[in-house]
């Protein structure tokens, strides 16, 4: 099924089958989206909030070993720097 803007969204989940994954830990932007998103990914695949990000500041509920084993929802990546 073809969506209106040109998503295949079986072939994204194919493609990016970790996004199935239960129990991965997630940082999230502190707005109301970010947390919106955040309960959708618990609610359904057990993912876990660790923490949030606003562009600017990292704020985690406890230290990481590598910033890569966290899922970023709900962030700004199309910019130069990131």
């Amino acid at each position: 099924m073809s969506s209106p803007v040109g998503l295949d969204y079986e072939r994204l989940l194919r493609d990016q089958d970790w996004f199935c994954l239960h129990n991965l830990p997630m940082i999230v932007s502190p707005d109301f989206d970010g947390l919106l998103c955040a309960s959708i990914m618990a609610e359904h695949l057990d993912w876990q909030l660790r923490g949030f990000y606003d562009g600017k500041t990292l704020a985690l509920d406890q230290p990481a070993n590598h910033i890569r084993k966290f899922v970023f929802l709900d962030m700004e990546i199309y910019r130069p720097f990131v």
